[in-house]
């Protein structure tokens, strides 16, 4: 059996709020966003700075639901600072005998 993979979902163009590289998380999302997503803690997702056009692949760490937090931390704070746009994608493997799952593309709304 074989197995390919495919985007889950993807928040598109939300602002960093913290980059800080003393920050031992590296990464954490609004936990409403998550669950939107539809991702959970310690998922592994590939974020793209849309300023710089750099990507990393981290693990995701939820912050309060509803506080529109994106904390860039540890190394990943090089990627981008307060008000730098990130999109984070998530993917997963999908047998090929299997029905392709439509993705959640979420677009945060400016706050």
């Amino acid at each position: 059996m074989t197995s390919s993979l495919f985007l889950k979902s993807r928040l598109v163009e939300v602002k960093v709020t913290e980059a800080d590289f003393q920050q031992t998380i590296p990464l954490q999302v609004d936990g409403a966003w998550l669950d939107a997503m539809g991702l959970r803690e310690h998922e592994q997702v590939v974020l793209e700075s849309l300023e710089s056009g750099r990507q990393a692949t981290a693990y995701v760490m939820a912050a309060p639901p509803r506080s529109r937090t994106l904390a860039l931390g540890a190394s990943l704070a090089c990627l981008g600072q307060i008000g730098d746009r990130l999109s984070i994608s998530a993917y997963q493997w999908v047998n090929d005998q299997d029905r392709v799952p439509q993705p959640k593309v979420i677009a945060v709304e400016p706050g």
